[in-house]
């Protein structure tokens, strides 16, 4: 299930130390020959040279695919379903029950975490990743909540396949989607999924500024937000927007003058933008 190989000289000194999580019945991981970081091999070879580098699938093929929780005679599990032909390493990848920007990186999946093809592959959630590679950094709510999957890039990969297969609606948030690669080509398959639109500001980060991730009223933090809003409206999104008025940078105001402050500034950029 994953762990930790580390060769130390006799006195303690660390010559080399490999981190991986899950692995592949009969198939091996090393260094590629000639050189490189370790991969996943087409075959074992002991005693001899390295085989071939295993061709990985691309991004975008793996589901989250079934989940328990509060079950008190057993631990709650989440389970992924890997739905390609060649195997993908979910090394970078993160899973979380927090749908902030904060919560993005709730549990990361150590390198060398690999799924078969068309393979399934089961974490339990018991808030113990100490425990070893199988387990993640947090446990499920009985009484419900959001569970997202984001790749090594940290794109949300499995909304818009979740609700493409059984007809669920979405809400994007501007909060969140400002990280999305591709993002016009993203919004172009989930409008016709979105039931709403949130929209705020994000303080991403700098010198002098206030701390990363932190919610902005429209226009005072670092979203590209007319680029964002021109692409969810030539998606043809046509629906409802949600001003998020949120966080400690906005609420020390006080909840009355915030909200009309940033009722006046999402104002704006709808009027800005022909709405």
């Amino acid at each position: 299930e994953g762990g930790r190989i580390r060769l130390s000289q006799a006195d303690g000194q660390r010559l080399d130390e490999v981190w991986f999580g899950s692995q592949l019945v009969d198939r091996s991981v090393g260094i590629p020959f000639g050189g490189g970081i370790a991969t996943l091999l087409s075959s074992p070879t002991p005693g001899d040279a390295n085989a071939p580098v295993t061709e990985l699938a691309a991004d975008g093929t793996v589901l989250l695919n079934e989940w328990k929780s509060g079950d008190p005679s057993g631990d709650d599990w989440i389970e992924l379903h890997h739905r390609n032909d060649r195997p993908v390493d979910l090394g970078g990848w993160s899973i979380s029950d927090d749908p902030s920007l904060a919560g993005v990186q709730r549990h990361l999946f150590p390198p060398l975490t690999l799924l078969g093809p068309g393979g399934f592959r089961r974490w339990i959630a018991d808030g113990h990743a100490d425990r070893g590679a199988d387990h993640l950094s947090f446990r499920l709510d009985s009484r419900g909540e959001s569970l997202r999957l984001y790749d090594a890039n940290r794109n949300l990969r499995d909304a818009i396949d979740v609700a493409e297969l059984t007809g669920v609606r979405l809400v994007a948030d501007f909060g969140n989607m400002w990280m999305e690669r591709d993002s016009a080509e993203v919004l172009k398959r989930a409008a016709p999924h979105l039931a709403l639109l949130q929209i705020c500001d994000v303080v991403i980060g700098g010198n002098g500024r206030p701390p990363p991730g932190g919610r902005a009223h429209v226009g005072e933090g670092e979203l590209p937000l007319r680029r964002l809003m021109g692409e969810v409206l030539d998606a043809g999104y046509r629906g409802v927007f949600d001003l998020e008025v949120l966080g400690p940078l906005v609420e020390k105001e006080g909840y009355e003058i915030a909200l009309r402050r940033g009722v006046a500034s999402a104002s704006g950029l709808l009027t800005d933008m022909g709405l």
